[in-house]
């Protein structure tokens, strides 16, 4: 997961409880297969940290940026699944193919090179998606490339009311939401992880697509971290396959990371 500046990170550094890794020159956090990398402000900052990142561990893996972004009407906070962006009104696009579950609001996204309070009609407003795309799907497929963005200024709140305080308020609330988009794309990576051998399952009558269901909650479990030998006992004693699906399911939710906010 990338990030421009560390107090949109903040959140997920901390429901994450990630570690922090003294390299240079960038901020990185990790634990297990999550990644978060502080790439700095704007285009040339975001393609250089992509490069670096690469190199640090070559291979197919999913690329996610988060950040914020300006839109003309959604309201502040809103969370929006990057559909389109282009660095012009008239320009080149990428057109990310939306493969993984994501039950919220989609948008275009305009890339500009400096803080701008120009919104235009229909399309959110940043400084790094062009270049996380550009850069991104040089190391690995279009489908494992995506970006979400939360509305922090409009037209009738601008960008002078912002201080990395608010901004990491405005990210809080959506943790959950990206995790589970984040391991939604870890799940869709062939063969990237060591899915645990379930024999019990294969024994159970099941439609194609209840075993699908189950195959990604076992993808899911896999890259959060969970041993093959709880999750075969979690499900050994489950009388059908919908009973299976429930406790995989349900075993994803607990250990996706949640926030409780404090009032005030």
């Amino acid at each position: 997961m990338l990030f421009a500046l560390s107090c949109e990170a903040r959140p997920w550094i901390d429901a994450l409880k990630l570690n922090k890794v003294p390299v240079r020159p960038y901020d990185l956090y990790t634990k297990d297969n999550i990644e978060v990398v502080i790439t700095g402000i704007g285009s040339e900052s975001m393609a250089t940290a992509i490069g670096w990142v690469a190199g640090r561990n070559p291979g197919p893996r999913v690329w996610l940026n988060v950040g914020t972004a300006g839109h003309a009407t959604r309201e502040l906070g809103e969370l929006l699944l990057v559909h389109g962006c282009a660095a012009s009104e008239k320009g080149r696009a990428h057109y990310p193919p939306l493969v993984a579950a994501w039950d919220g609001a989609t948008d275009a996204v305009l890339c500009v090179d400096h803080v701008s309070d120009h919104y235009p009609g229909g399309a959110a407003v940043d400084m790094e998606s062009m270049a996380f795309f550009n850069a991104a799907l040089r190391f690995s497929d279009s489908e494992l490339v995506q970006s979400i963005k939360v509305v922090s200024d409009n037209e009738r709140t601008g960008v002078e009311h912002l201080n990395p305080k608010r901004i990491t308020e405005l990210m809080q609330p959506h943790v959950t939401a990206v995790m589970h988009f984040a391991y939604n794309l870890l799940s869709l990576m062939p063969n990237a992880f060591s899915v645990p051998q379930v024999l019990h399952i294969e024994s159970l009558r099941a439609s194609h697509s209840v075993k699908q269901q189950i195959q990604r909650a076992l993808h899911q479990l896999t890259v959060l971290g969970m041993a093959s030998d709880c999750i075969s006992e979690a499900v050994r004693e489950q009388a059908s396959a919908r009973d299976v699906l429930t406790a995989l399911q349900k075993m994803v939710d607990d250990r996706v990371p949640t926030l409780e906010v404090a009032d005030g």
